[in-house]
């Protein structure tokens, strides 16, 4: 998988339209189901598809972000790194911090 970092005028592009606003899981049900939710939960992030607090970085396949996350759940981390996936959309965990994330990269090129 190939991430691009964005720049800072893309970050804040991208806020202008995504994550701009919180938005509980539970308030699309014409997508997500309750077992959908139960699956997706991991006590390190909240139950949200959006997120003023989460700051996307980096973008992939034009539709999915890394973002920082500085509002996460009670075994999370301020400032861990999650992945928005879209179509089917998730939200789930990819590091505790930035630094971990970049630890794991150098280990699979090595």
């Amino acid at each position: 998988m190939s991430f691009n970092l964005m720049s800072l005028q893309a970050m804040e592009k991208s806020k202008g339209y995504f994550q701009n606003r919180n938005a509980l899981l539970t308030e699309f049900p014409e997508y997500f189901t309750d077992e959908d939710i139960e699956e997706m939960k991991d006590e390190r992030i909240k139950p949200y598809l959006f997120n003023k607090k989460w700051i996307p970085f980096a973008e992939y396949c034009d539709s999915c972000f890394l973002m920082l996350d500085f509002d996460p759940a009670k075994e999370g981390k301020e400032g861990q790194i999650i992945c928005y996936i879209h179509d089917p959309d998730e939200v789930i965990y990819a590091a505790e911090s930035l630094t971990k994330l970049i630890e794991g990269i150098m280990e699979e090129i090595e």
